[in-house]
């Protein structure tokens, strides 16, 4: 009886390890806008891991194609999800939690539905001939000039 239960346990572990480690393969983050500083997407990689390595495939991209990364000097970006995409801004409601600041809206954009609800999924910020600081949640991570990334501990006060 033993037996089939440790099979079965083995046999999920081989393909959840799998799973992980080829995600990026089948994970499709699209890059929805850009500008000032800020990159909506969606689909981005729920792991610090698969987001750090999605950086670091895109860094490039953000760098050349959407002028958001200097060649030298300081930047500063924030990676949000796109979510349900663009949206009509709500009235304000303080009762049900309800805030306009709660949503970027984009002026370019001629229609009521211009509005994206903010969920910030990343920071990055830095000089790229120096360090690069990246945040997900409360975690802090450093990219080192070579290209390393390191996890470091946020220090309390």
């Amino acid at each position: 009886m033993r037996k089939p239960v440790v099979f079965l346990s083995i046999i999920a572990a081989v393909i959840i390890i799998a799973l992980l480690y080829f995600w990026p393969l089948f994970y499709n983050t699209e890059i929805k806008r850009t500008g000032d500083g800020v990159v909506l997407v969606k689909d981005l990689p729920p792991s610090d891991k698969l987001r750090l390595q999605w950086w670091k495939q895109n860094k490039h991209l953000l760098e050349k194609d959407h002028a958001l990364i200097p060649d030298q000097g300081y930047f500063s970006l924030s990676i949000m999800d796109f979510g349900k995409g663009y949206e009509k801004l709500p009235a304000e409601d303080f009762i049900s939690g309800i805030s306009q600041d709660d949503y970027l809206c984009f002026d370019s954009i001629k229609s009521e539905t211009k509005c994206v609800k903010k969920n910030e999924l990343m920071s990055i910020m830095g000089d790229v001939t120096k360090k690069i600081f990246i945040y997900i949640g409360d975690r802090q991570y450093i990219q080192l000039p070579d290209g390393t990334i390191k996890e470091q501990q946020i220090k309390e006060e």
